[in-house]
């Protein structure tokens, strides 16, 4: 059984030192205090707790506070958006078209050999799906974009711009049509 009373270590690291040699090429042991200031570990642990909860404390107060005070602004002008409101607000109404207005809109009743105005444009923008024979297609006017008719009938009720190229129709002219 090995024992020994030198170096007293644990005199030393109580003390908030550390135990070790005193030169790189001896072999005596010493206490180094290094930057402690003397400051037992307990002392350390007191100081931060005495500290610590304080701010803690008022860091929560100042929540507090500041939600009761939101609070009471909020209950004063109820109609005032709140102060803080980071989620977007969709105040501004819709502006679609009524059933008259889009049915004013050009209607082609496509035929069998499916020939469109423009032959590159063979699929509905809206819906993304060809079109078939026998399917009616609507035109905006200005804008010569035509879709499916009851793909564009939904959009123009909830907006009155043409989904292409967001432009609004200025004119109605009520045509109905049947291509070959």
């Amino acid at each position: 059984m090995l024992t020994w009373n030198e170096p007293n270590c644990l005199r030393c690291e109580n003390g908030a030192g550390n135990c070790m040699f005193k030169s790189e090429t001896g072999l005596d042991v010493g206490c180094s205090v290094g930057i402690t200031n003397g400051l037992s570990r307990h002392a350390k642990y007191g100081i931060m707790f005495g500290a610590g909860i304080p701010v803690l404390f008022i860091v929560g107060l100042v929540i507090y506070l500041r939600n009761k005070v939101e609070e009471d602004y909020n209950n004063r002008h109820p109609n005032q958006p709140e102060l803080l409101s980071t989620t977007p607000r969709l105040d501004a109404s819709v502006k679609g078209l009524d059933g008259q207005t889009i049915e004013a809109y050009p209607v082609t009743l496509l035929g069998e050999s499916r020939r469109l105005p423009r032959p590159n444009d063979n699929t509905c923008p809206i819906c993304l799906s060809e079109y078939q024979a026998k399917e009616m297609i609507r035109t905006i006017p200005d804008c010569e974009h035509y879709f499916h008719a009851v793909c564009i009938d939904e959009w123009l009720k909830l907006n009155a711009a043409c989904p292409l190229c967001r432009n609004t129709p200025q004119t109605l002219a009520p045509i109905v049509s049947s291509s070959s």
